[in-house]
């Protein structure tokens, strides 16, 4: 712990049961493309979890439809109540729900 902080990383993954229709060739002088065919109705997963050094896994949610900003204020608030008082600094990515207004409030 430096400084006094804790120090937590906070990543998103979507994990999904679909089929991958991959062309691994190109007509000559055209870029090579990647074509996904979707499944309707298969089930998607998306996790969010924070890890730390000093404890490892903190927090984690897990969900069917992809995350908000609501979902990261949920994470913030039971990571301090996780934490109590403690000091903590959160390196996340540069996801659109992670920058709005009342999450960067929230996490001040």
């Amino acid at each position: 712990m430096k400084l006094g902080y804790i120090i937590l990383q906070i990543d998103e993954a979507q994990f999904h049961a679909k089929k991958n229709d991959r062309r691994h060739w190109a007509p000559s002088g055209q870029p090579f493309q990647l074509r996904t065919k979707w499944t309707s109705g298969m089930p998607k997963i998306c996790v969010c979890a924070a890890i730390c050094t000093e404890v490892g896994l903190v927090s984690a949610l897990l969900k069917q439809t992809p995350f908000t900003h609501d979902d990261m204020l949920d994470m913030l608030k039971s990571l301090r109540k996780f934490f109590g008082q403690k000091k903590i600094a959160v390196f996340w990515d540069n996801a659109s729900y992670h920058k709005t207004d009342v999450v960067w409030q929230t996490a001040k």
